[in-house]
């Protein structure tokens, strides 16, 4: 059934991540868990399995990785999800896009490119909004899914909500004289149209929907 194959998929990829902590816990060298180099560093040309790139230290979302937060080791073949990261190079510069573990297996689901555009995925853009209080923006982390809420200037002061469940996929830093906040959503083109439409007539905020 689909809840079983979920159930080994978890177990599998939880496996991997014990024996990689394990790997990068390690001294490096031939004693590896089977005694007998697998699992050594992955220049060490002893060694025997499939070369995957694993997070060495805990990664935060959002900030793009460096070479020193990576590592290349060993494992068994049948212990490799699909689509691993073999080379470390080919995730320097690559932003996780939920937080990972140390020991996790990097697949390229798990990484994004980096800036906003590299966050959105097909039929969305990444829309620029300035919110109209900074103060609570720094409530936020990206990743987060807020309603966008318009609220007019000019009186009757009415309330509506311009867009729902739209996902932060960057904050960035608010300098000293600017006015409230930046934040890139991504939004499909009309979403992203009807936020445009609505900053220049109205003060933009937004409320954290319940999960």
């Amino acid at each position: 059934t689909g809840r079983r194959r979920a159930l080994a998929v978890a177990c599998a990829a939880g496996s991997l991540a014990l024996l990689v902590s394990s790997l990068i816990g390690g001294d490096g060298g031939s004693g590896g868990p089977f005694g007998d180099g697998f699992g050594g560093g992955v220049g060490d040309g002893g060694g025997r399995g499939v070369r995957v790139v694993v997070a060495a230290r805990e990664l935060p979302a959002g900030r793009p990785v460096g070479a020193g937060d990576l590592t290349e080791v060993r494992v068994p073949a049948g212990m490799v999800p699909d689509g691993v990261l073999t080379r470390v190079a080919g995730a320097v510069g690559r932003v996780p896009v939920a937080a990972v573990r140390r020991g996790e297996a990097l697949t390229d689901v798990r990484l994004r490119r980096a800036g906003p555009a590299g966050a959105v995925g097909p039929g969305l853009v990444a829309a620029p909004v300035r919110m109209a209080d900074a103060a609570a923006v720094r409530l936020l982390r990206s990743g987060d899914r807020i309603d966008v809420l318009a609220v007019d200037v000019e009186p009757p002061a009415e309330v509506r909500t311009v867009a729902a469940g739209l996902p932060v996929i960057e904050i960035p830093p608010t300098g000293p004289t600017d006015e409230g906040a930046l934040l890139m959503l991504a939004a499909t083109p009309t979403q992203a149209l009807a936020l445009a439409r609505e900053s220049t007539t109205a003060r933009l905020s937004f409320t954290l929907p319940a999960r």
